[in-house]
Protein backbone atom coordinates (compact mmCIF):
# COMPACT_ATOMS: atom_id res chain seq x y z
CA UNK A 1 0.00 0.00 0.00
CA UNK A 2 0.88 3.67 -0.88
CA UNK A 3 1.11 5.94 2.27
CA UNK A 4 -1.69 7.55 0.96
CA UNK A 5 -3.63 4.46 1.44
CA UNK A 6 -2.33 3.39 4.67
CA UNK A 7 -3.57 6.74 5.84
CA UNK A 8 -6.93 6.65 3.91
CA UNK A 9 -7.41 3.54 5.71
CA UNK A 10 -6.37 4.91 9.34
CA UNK A 11 -8.87 7.77 8.81
CA UNK A 12 -11.84 5.51 7.76
CA UNK A 13 -11.11 3.33 10.49
CA UNK A 14 -10.89 5.92 13.01
CA UNK A 15 -14.19 7.05 11.29
CA UNK A 16 -16.60 3.97 11.81
CA UNK A 17 -15.46 3.09 14.52
CA UNK A 18 -17.08 6.30 16.41
CA UNK A 19 -13.71 8.22 17.11
CA UNK A 20 -15.17 10.90 15.49
CA UNK A 21 -18.68 11.69 16.27
CA UNK A 22 -21.12 12.65 13.28
CA UNK A 23 -20.94 16.64 13.05
CA UNK A 24 -17.77 16.35 15.28
CA UNK A 25 -14.65 18.64 13.38
CA UNK A 26 -11.73 16.77 12.78
CA UNK A 27 -8.75 18.05 13.73
CA UNK A 28 -6.80 20.14 11.25
CA UNK A 29 -4.68 18.40 8.58
CA UNK A 30 -1.22 19.41 9.80
CA UNK A 31 -1.92 17.99 13.18
CA UNK A 32 -3.37 15.06 12.10
CA UNK A 33 -0.31 14.79 9.46
CA UNK A 34 2.32 15.24 12.54
CA UNK A 35 0.08 12.89 14.21
CA UNK A 36 0.48 10.51 12.00
CA UNK A 37 4.30 11.10 10.83
CA UNK A 38 3.25 11.70 7.45
CA UNK A 39 3.75 14.68 4.65
CA UNK A 40 0.35 16.93 4.61
CA UNK A 41 0.34 16.32 1.23
CA UNK A 42 -0.68 12.95 2.07
CA UNK A 43 -3.05 14.46 4.35
CA UNK A 44 -4.64 15.90 1.66
CA UNK A 45 -4.90 13.39 -0.76
CA UNK A 46 -6.26 10.96 2.11
CA UNK A 47 -8.69 13.58 3.27
CA UNK A 48 -9.93 14.32 -0.66
CA UNK A 49 -10.01 10.45 -1.08
CA UNK A 50 -12.70 10.45 1.85
CA UNK A 51 -14.79 13.28 0.85
CA UNK A 52 -15.34 11.66 -2.33
CA UNK A 53 -16.45 8.33 -0.40
CA UNK A 54 -19.02 10.53 1.40
CA UNK A 55 -16.89 10.13 4.96
CA UNK A 56 -15.94 13.77 5.58
CA UNK A 57 -17.54 16.87 4.73
CA UNK A 58 -15.18 19.82 3.80
CA UNK A 59 -16.84 23.09 5.06
CA UNK A 60 -15.13 26.15 3.64
CA UNK A 61 -13.64 28.44 6.50
CA UNK A 62 -14.12 25.91 8.91
CA UNK A 63 -12.30 22.42 8.07
CA UNK A 64 -13.50 19.12 7.83
CA UNK A 65 -16.43 16.99 9.74
CA UNK A 66 -18.11 13.74 9.89
CA UNK A 67 -21.39 14.34 7.73
CA UNK A 68 -24.48 15.17 9.98
CA UNK A 69 -26.36 11.87 8.42
CA UNK A 70 -26.23 8.43 8.35
CA UNK A 71 -23.88 7.23 5.80
CA UNK A 72 -26.02 5.02 3.16
CA UNK A 73 -23.97 1.88 1.34
CA UNK A 74 -23.64 2.54 -2.75
CA UNK A 75 -25.97 -0.28 -4.17
CA UNK A 76 -23.65 -1.74 -6.70
CA UNK A 77 -23.69 -4.79 -9.01
CA UNK A 78 -21.78 -7.78 -9.71
CA UNK A 79 -22.21 -9.98 -12.45
CA UNK A 80 -20.76 -13.36 -12.65
CA UNK A 81 -20.71 -16.76 -13.83
CA UNK A 82 -18.54 -18.42 -11.72
CA UNK A 83 -20.43 -21.17 -9.92
CA UNK A 84 -20.91 -20.38 -5.75
CA UNK A 85 -18.61 -23.21 -4.09
CA UNK A 86 -16.80 -23.61 -7.51
CA UNK A 87 -13.46 -21.14 -6.54
CA UNK A 88 -12.48 -21.02 -3.05
CA UNK A 89 -12.92 -18.30 -0.91
CA UNK A 90 -14.28 -15.88 -3.90
CA UNK A 91 -17.60 -14.91 -3.05
CA UNK A 92 -16.45 -15.04 0.90
CA UNK A 93 -13.60 -12.32 0.38
CA UNK A 94 -15.58 -10.87 -2.24
CA UNK A 95 -18.43 -10.48 0.06
CA UNK A 96 -16.01 -9.01 2.94
CA UNK A 97 -14.41 -6.79 1.33
CA UNK A 98 -17.25 -5.34 -0.63
CA UNK A 99 -19.04 -4.44 3.11
CA UNK A 100 -15.99 -2.86 3.76
CA UNK A 101 -16.29 -0.54 0.61
CA UNK A 102 -19.59 0.16 1.96
CA UNK A 103 -21.36 -1.50 -0.97
CA UNK A 104 -24.54 -2.68 -1.10
CA UNK A 105 -23.96 -5.64 -3.70
CA UNK A 106 -26.62 -7.29 -5.84
CA UNK A 107 -25.35 -10.59 -7.58
CA UNK A 108 -26.83 -11.91 -10.47
CA UNK A 109 -25.18 -14.67 -13.32
CA UNK A 110 -24.56 -13.88 -16.48
CA UNK A 111 -28.16 -14.13 -17.92
CA UNK A 112 -29.75 -11.39 -19.50
CA UNK A 113 -33.38 -11.36 -17.58
CA UNK A 114 -30.90 -11.21 -14.50
CA UNK A 115 -28.64 -8.00 -15.73
CA UNK A 116 -31.92 -6.33 -16.96
CA UNK A 117 -33.52 -6.57 -13.38
CA UNK A 118 -30.30 -5.78 -11.82
CA UNK A 119 -29.63 -2.50 -13.90
CA UNK A 120 -33.53 -1.47 -12.93
CA UNK A 121 -32.22 -0.85 -9.84
CA UNK A 122 -29.74 1.92 -10.90
CA UNK A 123 -26.83 0.74 -9.06
CA UNK A 124 -23.83 3.36 -9.11
CA UNK A 125 -21.07 0.81 -10.62
CA UNK A 126 -21.12 -2.43 -11.99
CA UNK A 127 -18.36 -5.19 -11.30
CA UNK A 128 -18.02 -8.00 -13.95
CA UNK A 129 -16.35 -11.18 -14.00
CA UNK A 130 -17.40 -13.15 -17.06
CA UNK A 131 -16.01 -15.58 -19.88
CA UNK A 132 -15.74 -14.54 -23.28
CA UNK A 133 -18.23 -17.31 -24.50
CA UNK A 134 -21.09 -15.27 -22.31
CA UNK A 135 -21.26 -12.40 -24.29
CA UNK A 136 -18.98 -10.76 -26.68
CA UNK A 137 -17.62 -7.41 -25.83
CA UNK A 138 -20.09 -5.75 -28.38
CA UNK A 139 -23.17 -7.25 -26.50
CA UNK A 140 -21.40 -6.19 -23.31
CA UNK A 141 -20.83 -2.73 -24.25
CA UNK A 142 -24.29 -2.38 -25.70
CA UNK A 143 -25.80 -3.92 -22.21
CA UNK A 144 -24.05 -1.55 -20.08
CA UNK A 145 -24.18 1.55 -22.11
CA UNK A 146 -24.16 4.31 -19.70
CA UNK A 147 -23.10 2.48 -16.71
CA UNK A 148 -19.93 2.66 -14.83
CA UNK A 149 -18.18 -0.72 -15.38
CA UNK A 150 -15.23 -2.25 -14.17
CA UNK A 151 -14.26 -5.52 -15.27
CA UNK A 152 -12.74 -7.77 -12.49
CA UNK A 153 -10.38 -10.99 -13.03
CA UNK A 154 -11.92 -12.21 -16.56
CA UNK A 155 -11.31 -10.12 -19.63
CA UNK A 156 -11.57 -12.93 -22.13
CA UNK A 157 -12.42 -10.50 -25.57
CA UNK A 158 -9.49 -10.05 -28.24
CA UNK A 159 -10.67 -5.77 -29.04
CA UNK A 160 -8.16 -3.78 -26.49
CA UNK A 161 -8.32 -3.51 -22.77
CA UNK A 162 -11.36 -1.99 -21.20
CA UNK A 163 -11.66 1.32 -19.94
CA UNK A 164 -11.54 0.03 -16.00
CA UNK A 165 -10.65 -2.77 -14.68
CA UNK A 166 -8.51 -5.14 -12.30
CA UNK A 167 -7.59 -8.20 -14.56
CA UNK A 168 -5.63 -11.47 -13.40
CA UNK A 169 -2.65 -11.24 -15.88
CA UNK A 170 -2.57 -14.54 -17.64
CA UNK A 171 -0.22 -13.52 -19.77
CA UNK A 172 2.44 -13.08 -17.02
CA UNK A 173 1.40 -16.39 -15.29
CA UNK A 174 2.13 -18.29 -18.41
CA UNK A 175 5.32 -16.60 -18.93
CA UNK A 176 6.42 -17.79 -14.97
CA UNK A 177 5.40 -20.82 -15.57
CA UNK A 178 7.14 -21.65 -19.40
CA UNK A 179 10.49 -19.89 -17.13
CA UNK A 180 10.24 -22.52 -14.31
CA UNK A 181 9.66 -25.40 -16.90
CA UNK A 182 12.63 -24.03 -18.86
CA UNK A 183 14.61 -23.92 -16.09
CA UNK A 184 13.86 -27.16 -14.54
CA UNK A 185 15.54 -28.19 -18.17
CA UNK A 186 12.56 -29.06 -19.92
CA UNK A 187 12.91 -29.38 -24.06
CA UNK A 188 9.23 -30.08 -24.74
CA UNK A 189 5.97 -28.55 -22.93
CA UNK A 190 2.47 -29.01 -23.67
CA UNK A 191 -0.71 -26.64 -22.65
CA UNK A 192 -3.90 -28.43 -21.93
CA UNK A 193 -6.84 -26.34 -23.25
CA UNK A 194 -10.25 -26.41 -21.79
CA UNK A 195 -11.20 -26.10 -25.18
CA UNK A 196 -11.30 -28.18 -28.51
CA UNK A 197 -9.63 -25.61 -29.99
CA UNK A 198 -7.63 -22.77 -29.17
CA UNK A 199 -9.42 -19.06 -28.34
CA UNK A 200 -8.20 -16.18 -30.29
CA UNK A 201 -7.60 -14.08 -26.92
CA UNK A 202 -5.89 -17.31 -24.88
CA UNK A 203 -3.63 -18.09 -28.59
CA UNK A 204 -2.65 -14.29 -28.33
CA UNK A 205 -1.40 -14.34 -24.68
CA UNK A 206 -0.09 -18.03 -25.23
CA UNK A 207 1.99 -16.17 -27.99
CA UNK A 208 3.20 -13.06 -26.02
CA UNK A 209 4.44 -15.21 -23.26
CA UNK A 210 6.18 -17.71 -25.64
CA UNK A 211 7.69 -14.81 -27.02
CA UNK A 212 9.13 -13.53 -23.81
CA UNK A 213 10.85 -16.57 -22.76
CA UNK A 214 12.21 -17.64 -26.80
CA UNK A 215 9.75 -19.94 -27.16
CA UNK A 216 7.07 -20.81 -30.48
CA UNK A 217 3.79 -21.51 -29.50
CA UNK A 218 2.24 -24.18 -31.46
CA UNK A 219 5.79 -25.73 -32.25
CA UNK A 220 6.92 -29.35 -30.81
CA UNK A 221 8.78 -27.19 -28.40
CA UNK A 222 5.46 -25.71 -26.63
CA UNK A 223 2.21 -27.17 -28.41
CA UNK A 224 -0.94 -27.74 -26.78
CA UNK A 225 -4.08 -29.83 -27.18
CA UNK A 226 -7.59 -30.09 -25.14
CA UNK A 227 -8.36 -31.72 -22.02
CA UNK A 228 -11.16 -33.46 -24.22
CA UNK A 229 -8.99 -34.85 -26.96
CA UNK A 230 -8.81 -38.75 -25.61
CA UNK A 231 -12.71 -38.67 -26.77
CA UNK A 232 -12.81 -35.94 -29.66
CA UNK A 233 -9.50 -36.12 -31.09
CA UNK A 234 -7.49 -39.09 -30.31
CA UNK A 235 -5.24 -38.52 -33.53
CA UNK A 236 -3.97 -35.34 -31.70
CA UNK A 237 -3.03 -37.08 -28.39
CA UNK A 238 -1.29 -40.04 -30.19
CA UNK A 239 0.71 -37.76 -32.19
CA UNK A 240 2.36 -35.69 -29.04
CA UNK A 241 2.21 -38.66 -26.95
CA UNK A 242 3.55 -41.95 -28.76
CA UNK A 243 6.85 -40.15 -29.88
CA UNK A 244 8.96 -37.97 -27.61
CA UNK A 245 6.44 -36.68 -25.05
CA UNK A 246 6.10 -33.65 -23.26
CA UNK A 247 7.61 -33.79 -19.91
CA UNK A 248 6.02 -30.48 -18.95
CA UNK A 249 2.60 -30.31 -18.62
CA UNK A 250 0.07 -27.50 -17.58
CA UNK A 251 -3.35 -26.17 -17.21
CA UNK A 252 -5.72 -23.01 -16.57
CA UNK A 253 -7.10 -25.79 -14.12
CA UNK A 254 -6.45 -28.42 -11.90
CA UNK A 255 -8.94 -30.49 -12.39
CA UNK A 256 -8.70 -31.21 -16.20
CA UNK A 257 -5.16 -31.76 -15.49
CA UNK A 258 -5.52 -34.24 -13.27
CA UNK A 259 -7.65 -36.40 -15.07
CA UNK A 260 -5.72 -35.63 -18.60
CA UNK A 261 -2.51 -36.53 -16.98
CA UNK A 262 -4.52 -39.68 -15.67
CA UNK A 263 -4.99 -40.50 -18.73
CA UNK A 264 -1.97 -39.87 -20.56
CA UNK A 265 -0.18 -42.62 -17.44
CA UNK A 266 -2.69 -45.20 -18.52
CA UNK A 267 -2.82 -45.26 -22.22
CA UNK A 268 1.23 -44.27 -22.90
CA UNK A 269 2.57 -46.33 -19.62
CA UNK A 270 6.16 -46.13 -21.31
CA UNK A 271 5.95 -42.32 -20.78
CA UNK A 272 7.83 -40.20 -18.71
CA UNK A 273 5.50 -39.21 -16.49
CA UNK A 274 5.68 -35.38 -16.66
CA UNK A 275 6.27 -32.29 -14.29
CA UNK A 276 2.71 -30.30 -14.04
CA UNK A 277 1.96 -27.02 -13.15
CA UNK A 278 -2.32 -26.14 -12.55
CA UNK A 279 -3.65 -23.23 -11.79
CA UNK A 280 -5.85 -22.49 -8.55
CA UNK A 281 -4.22 -24.97 -5.85
CA UNK A 282 -7.27 -26.83 -5.23
CA UNK A 283 -8.06 -30.31 -4.08
CA UNK A 284 -7.11 -31.56 -7.44
CA UNK A 285 -3.55 -30.76 -7.34
CA UNK A 286 -3.10 -31.60 -3.42
CA UNK A 287 -4.09 -35.13 -3.35
CA UNK A 288 -1.74 -37.43 -0.92
CA UNK A 289 0.88 -38.85 -3.39
CA UNK A 290 -0.34 -37.15 -6.72
CA UNK A 291 0.42 -33.51 -5.72
CA UNK A 292 1.71 -31.06 -8.61
CA UNK A 293 2.16 -26.99 -8.25
CA UNK A 294 -0.09 -25.00 -8.82
CA UNK A 295 -1.20 -21.23 -8.40
CA UNK A 296 -2.39 -19.92 -5.06
CA UNK A 297 -4.92 -16.79 -5.68
CA UNK A 298 -5.17 -14.23 -2.51
CA UNK A 299 -8.84 -13.24 -3.07
CA UNK A 300 -9.19 -10.90 -0.30
CA UNK A 301 -6.04 -9.10 -1.78
CA UNK A 302 -7.86 -9.25 -5.14
CA UNK A 303 -11.25 -7.76 -4.20
CA UNK A 304 -9.20 -5.22 -2.24
CA UNK A 305 -7.91 -4.17 -5.47
CA UNK A 306 -11.38 -4.12 -7.22
CA UNK A 307 -12.63 -2.16 -5.03
CA UNK A 308 -9.68 0.56 -4.35
CA UNK A 309 -9.90 0.92 -7.84
CA UNK A 310 -10.55 4.34 -8.46
CA UNK A 311 -8.52 5.46 -12.00
CA UNK A 312 -9.89 4.90 -15.30
CA UNK A 313 -7.26 1.89 -16.41
CA UNK A 314 -6.40 -1.29 -15.64
CA UNK A 315 -4.60 -2.74 -12.80
CA UNK A 316 -2.92 -6.50 -12.74
CA UNK A 317 -2.73 -9.33 -10.27
CA UNK A 318 -0.86 -11.90 -10.26
CA UNK A 319 -1.14 -14.83 -8.05
CA UNK A 320 1.81 -16.68 -6.17
CA UNK A 321 3.08 -20.28 -7.26
CA UNK A 322 3.16 -23.08 -4.82
CA UNK A 323 5.90 -25.69 -5.69
CA UNK A 324 5.34 -29.28 -4.56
Amino acid sequence: MTKTEQITEILEKDIFSGKYKPGQKIPSLRTLSEQLGVSTMVMHQAAKELEERGLLLRVPRSGLFIPEQKLQNDLCGFITSILMGNMENYYESFMQCSAKARCTIMAVPGELDAIKGMLEKKPRRIYIDLGGKDYSRNEIQRIMEGQEVIFCNRYEYEQPLPESGVLTDWTKITEMTLRYFLEKGHKKILFVSHDQEIRTFKRYEMEQAAKRTGLHFDTPEFQWCSCDDFQTNPERVIRIFKEDPPTAVFARGDNPLFEFTKKVSLFFPDAPKPERIGAFNTYWSNQRGQEFSSWRWDWMKFWEMVFNHKKKNVEWYCPELVHK
